[in-house]
């Protein structure tokens, strides 16, 4: 039960976002520069290495990290307008269609932009910890970054496959080396490849043949149902012009008694 006593802690969104990045960019960081230490040729560490007068391996090393950040930046970069609430892929119309506010339209046929002012508006009060659907909150906004993961992550192990196996041609059938000296890279591919096909395997979105979800997927699904609930049972019997003006005013309070 809510405590009105208790002075309101705001917990944005936002705060959750540059945890949830930090930890994704860096086992994007740790992936890629697993990737590029085992891939890259012999002759491209040769090349840096007497350039910068270093021996060989620190060359790679160095290489491999410059490669690492540079592509983990760019990753960076377009992982802060977060495609799927702004794109317009399968997964973000999916991920888009599962709001409680378009449930709101189908049920109380109402304009899309006026069931989404109004939810939000609920929603928002739930990003303060005084509140009783606060864990809800938070738990609704770690399926979300679960799910963005899982979108960014497989276009990612598609690229390393691809040119892993165009690099590992390259090895065997341009550069010559023998197979023994491939071992190695052909271990990494395989593991690559068992990550990718798990990756899919797990989460999967709706289809014509598959209409549940699974994964992430399903959990996204599962909490927006619930926080739908959970406003219809706030709604109850009001409407929602008067539904609209009490939590706008709810909201306006939590955040006075925040400051």
């Amino acid at each position: 039960m809510q405590d009105s006593n208790k002075k309101p802690k705001h917990v944005s969104w936002r705060n959750h976002f540059l945890k949830w990045e930090a930890k994704l960019l860096l086992i994007m960081f740790a992936v890629i520069f697993f990737w590029v230490f085992f891939f890259i040729p012999d002759s491209v560490t040769v090349w840096i290495a007497s350039r910068i007068g270093v021996a060989k391996n620190i060359g790679g090393v160095i290489f491999t990290f410059i490669t690492s950040s540079v592509i983990v930046t760019t990753f960076g970069r377009f992982l802060i307008g977060d495609p799927l609430l702004y794109g317009n892929s399968t997964a973000s119309l999916y991920f888009r269609g599962e709001f409680p506010s378009n449930k709101l339209v189908t049920k109380l046929k109402v304009d899309p932009k006026y069931a989404t002012q109004v939810f939000i508006n609920y929603y928002d009060c739930w990003q303060f910890d005084s509140e009783p659907q606060h864990e809800l909150y938070l738990a609704t906004t770690k399926v979300h970054y679960n799910c963005l993961f899982v979108y960014l992550l497989k276009p990612t192990f598609y690229v390393l496959l691809f040119l892993s196996f165009l690099l590992l041609f390259l090895n065997i059938f341009y550069l010559e080396n023998p197979l023994s000296n491939t071992a190695g890279q052909g271990i990494i591919l395989s593991v690559f490849v068992i990550c990718t096909i798990l990756l899919i395997s797990f989460n999967r979105l709706p289809s014509e043949q598959r209409a549940t979800p699974t994964g992430c997927w399903a959990a996204w699904r599962h909490r927006c149902e619930e926080n739908y609930m959970e406003f219809l049972a706030a709604l109850g019997n009001k409407t929602l012009s008067d539904f609209l003006v009490e939590t706008r005013a709810k909201l306006q309070d939590l955040k006075n008694r925040s400051i």
